[in-house]
């Protein structure tokens, strides 16, 4: 039992050997193996493939301490063989990984990218689960459509969750509006940071501003600038 853990396959031979611990379930003509096509992080990465809804094969991961605590998150990263249609691989659990009646869904991911983003997503295991469980990620079907996973880990939580999918929009001459997605912390306010200049803030930056929701209007830019 991992109590933390974390696999880029790079260190396993492409092919259908998944790392140590790993349980790997093929039904019919699907695909479930290591590969070397553009991975996050060379040499290899993680691919799940099906040309028809039975082909469905399930990656088990090891088994991991504190799986149903709600203190730790699975991170990883992931892409689709396509940008246009969304693949949906299914993440949820397995209790006796001989028996593939004993897995239960529990989210849904949309993977549209069809290259790595430079974040990580992230999955909060449910406190429902049975303490015993395997985590699992199978092949939802989308014909002809592949998926790749990569840089998995097992972490205990931060305190504060960063928040995804910053995005912008409603943008003026003078002002844009700025939302993202609530932080799994669900805190009481939030910093924000914007500059003309392309660097990243630090921990020691001082903030913009602070807002106490996920949607905000930044008055007062100056027209015909980058921000």
């Amino acid at each position: 039992v991992y109590t933390t853990w974390s696999e880029n396959f790079d260190n396993v031979a492409t092919g259908n050997e998944l790392p140590i611990c790993w349980t790997r379930i093929v039904n019919g003509s699907g695909t479930l193996s290591i590969s070397n096509t553009s991975p996050a992080t060379a040499p290899n990465n993680l691919y799940f493939s099906s040309t028809t809804a039975n082909n469905i094969t399930y990656a088990v991961l090891p088994q991991l301490a504190s799986v149903n605590a709600g203190t730790h998150w699975l991170q990883y990263k992931a892409r689709s063989s396509s940008s246009t249609i969304a693949v949906r691989p299914i993440i949820g659990y397995i209790t006796d990984v001989t028996n593939t009646a004993t897995f239960v869904p529990l989210d849904t991911l949309t993977v549209s990218n069809n290259t790595y983003s430079v974040n990580y997503s992230y999955f909060i295991p449910p406190t429902t689960i049975p303490a015993n469980a395997r985590l699992v990620i199978h092949n939802g079907f989308v014909n002809n459509t592949a998926f790749y996973f990569d840089d998995f880990s097992w972490l205990a939580m931060p305190s504060c969750v960063t928040p995804l999918a910053t995005r912008s929009a409603v943008i003026s001459n003078t002002s844009c509006n700025l939302n993202w997605n609530t932080s799994v912390s669900n805190p009481t306010s939030y910093e924000y940071y914007y500059s003309t200049a392309n660097a990243l803030p630090t921990a020691t930056t001082t903030p913009s501003s602070v807002a106490t929701t996920n949607n905000v209007t930044v008055n007062n830019l100056t027209p015909d600038t980058k921000y």
